[in-house]
């Protein structure tokens, strides 16, 4: 972590307008007024449509933009990350800032984010910025399934059958005021351990896998912590490894993945590596940040580069 100042005085800005329930303009409509009062300038780029952000992103940095705030929840974040990402070394020019403005930003719990409106303006103009860990799913022998670049989890098995249940109910709009926990929940009663060959570095073993979650920060899942030991900038992944459970025993360890004590349960495992494989016997998904990468066999490893992201001083 380190201390660059001045930080930018322009800023590009990404807006998802149906974040925080429709109320993200309102809440960047507050904070740039203070901003500006201060000397800040921006430009806007709202989005209308699934990846906009991730299409923006890019075009930004391709033209030579080097700092840009988002403005939304963990979904929109992860486009602009990918944005990002896909500029290849144009990456390490940019400046990335959060406002959180989803319904999870599970994200920004990591690196405990401000709720008064005066500490967030602060960060500006005193935060620190550190060089942040970003990992990548890639699709083994799928060419169709394109990689996906993630800053916060990327869950495979459980975690991602839950996202996909998710994203069906809204599509045939029956998920309305419904929350992941109750998605986890009916998700409980039907899903199947798979068996899998994982890959660990240069480890192997072979598990009867019910979920894997693969962190770079500690919170899913709107305050979940399945991966509480995860440090955003040492180079590494942190991997939890949920093996086959009875479904009590399922449902006694939810309070303790919220406190990210269930990895003390002797069907829970941790490992610390680069990068890690998965090769499933039967149906396995992938998600990170709850976008869908696919079904299959994967790889997932830390990527080649760094973001460089402002985070509230401590």
């Amino acid at each position: 972590m380190n201390n660059i100042k001045p930080l930018p005085l322009f800023w590009h800005v990404i807006i998802n307008p149906v974040a925080l329930r429709g109320g993200s303009l309102e809440y960047w409509k507050r904070i740039s007024a203070l901003l500006a009062n201060r000397g800040l300038l921006f430009k806007e780029w709202h989005t209308t449509a699934k990846d906009d952000a991730l299409h923006i992103a890019q075009m930004l940095v391709d033209d030579g933009a080097v700092s840009i705030i988002v403005v939304g929840g963990d979904g929109t974040l992860n486009e602009v990350v990918n944005g990002i990402m896909r500029c290849g070394e144009l990456a390490k020019n940019v400046l990335l800032a959060v406002l959180p403005a989803g319904t999870g930003n599970d994200w920004s719990r990591t690196h405990r984010f401000p709720s008064r409106m005066n500490e967030i303006i602060a960060m500006f103009f005193s935060g620190a910025i550190i060089h942040h860990d970003i990992g990548v799913v890639k699709s083994i022998g799928k060419q169709e399934q394109p990689s996906r670049y993630f800053i916060n989890i990327a869950g495979l098995g459980f975690d991602a059958a839950v996202i996909d249940r998710v994203h069906r109910a809204r599509k045939f709009k029956v998920a309305k005021g419904m929350v992941y926990v109750k998605h986890l929940i009916l998700s409980l009663l039907n899903y199947k351990a798979v068996n899998c060959k994982l890959i660990l570095d240069n480890e192997v073993v072979n598990k009867l896998v019910f979920s894997i979650a693969a962190g770079i920060c500690k919170y899913n899942g709107n305050g979940m912590k399945p991966v509480p030991m995860a440090d955003p900038t040492d180079g590494l992944l942190d991997v939890v490894v949920i093996e086959k459970m009875k479904l009590w025993q399922l449902f006694m360890q939810i309070p303790a993945l919220f406190r990210g004590t269930y990895i003390k349960h002797p069907k829970v495992f941790h490992y610390r590596v680069k990068a890690m494989s998965v090769v499933p016997e039967n149906l396995f998904l992938a998600e990170v940040e709850g976008e869908m990468v696919g079904e299959g066999s994967f790889n997932v490893e830390i990527a080649d580069r760094k973001i460089k992201v402002l985070i509230p001083s401590d």
